[in-house]
């Protein structure tokens, strides 16, 4: 069993640098997921939104003295909202970076799927606030990293109002799945954010402090 480590967690006051290497360690722990696939400056444009996104939570961990974040954890209190927001202020720059990948049928396809996911009939019976991306160097998994992320998230949550969050991870990410059924999720149904992919849902219920 690895030995907890000690984690400062930032929730503000992100750099230029800091949004680099969110996207960095996007790209390369979550990169069965489809963005990494449209590029990593689509990644620096998304990130760059949610950091400076007011609907939005960023929270990364580090350890030491070392500059780069071992892990990050980002929701936000309205996944629809947000589409529209980075849509609006970042989406003629996301076309641009990743229009050389769009011109594959399937990319293009999933990313309309991707745009048009916060509206699927079955989200209507699921909380707005959502985890976006969750992402920890393999070298901290086990260590208490990854349940400090996620505990700071839902305070934050919590302090902004929100009761109940959902996250949607592929029904492959077994070891997801049961971090987030031991973090206290419930299972509560299944979704198609890709034609062809089952998605597995869960979510995080807690009571907002009086």
């Amino acid at each position: 069993m690895q030995q907890q480590k000690a984690c400062r967690l930032k929730t503000v006051g992100f750099s230029v640098k800091d949004i680099e290497w969110f996207a960095e360690l996007h790209q390369t722990e979550i990169e069965k997921g489809f963005l990494p696939s449209l590029g990593q400056e689509l990644l620096r444009l998304l990130y760059s939104e949610i950091a400076g996104n007011r609907n939005c939570i960023v929270v990364a961990g580090f350890q030491s003295h070392e500059p780069k974040p071992v892990g990050f954890i980002v929701g936000t209190v309205n996944c629809a909202q947000f589409y529209r927001d980075f849509l609006k202020r970042k989406g003629l720059s996301a076309l641009k970076a990743c229009l050389p990948r769009l011109l594959s049928r399937t990319r293009l396809r999933k990313a309309l799927e991707t745009l048009l996911y916060p509206m699927k009939k079955f989200n209507s019976l699921l909380p707005r606030a959502e985890i976006l991306n969750f992402a920890v160097r393999p070298a901290c998994r086990g260590t208490g990293v990854a349940q400090a992320l996620l505990d700071e998230l839902m305070r934050q949550f919590r302090a902004k109002g929100v009761e109940r969050v959902k996250v949607v991870t592929s029904e492959r990410q077994v070891r997801a799945q049961n971090f987030y059924a031991k973090m206290g999720a419930k299972r509560v149904g299944s979704i198609s954010v890709h034609k062809g992919q089952n998605d597995v849902v869960f979510v995080f219920e807690s009571k907002v402090a009086q």
